[in-house]
């Protein structure tokens, strides 16, 4: 397992075909009576993701968090997102 104190940001190839998306630090730990414990901010798409052919490198995508947090993910804070499927600490 590798240090999930790194993570490499959220590319555009990432953000235009991932469907869930994970913020911060992800990790999970066995606790002192034996149960597995799981701390992650899960983030899904709602919607499609939005480019401009004047701004290649410039993205949104339009998530959701929980049953009301609604949000987004731009090309600004991709730092702080990455896919669930690249996730350091192996969570889904």
């Amino acid at each position: 397992m590798t240090d999930p104190t790194t993570t490499a940001p959220l590319t555009k190839a990432e953000a235009l075909t991932e469907n869930l998306f994970h913020a911060g630090i992800c990790r999970s730990w066995l606790g002192r009576k034996g149960g597995y414990h799981e701390q992650c901010e899960r983030w899904r798409r709602n919607g499609a993701t939005q480019t401009w052919k004047t701004r290649p490198h410039e993205f949104r995508v339009p998530v959701k968090y929980g049953q009301y947090g609604y949000g987004q993910i731009t090309h600004r804070d991709a730092a702080l997102f990455h896919p669930a499927s690249r996730c350091p600490a192996g969570l889904r």
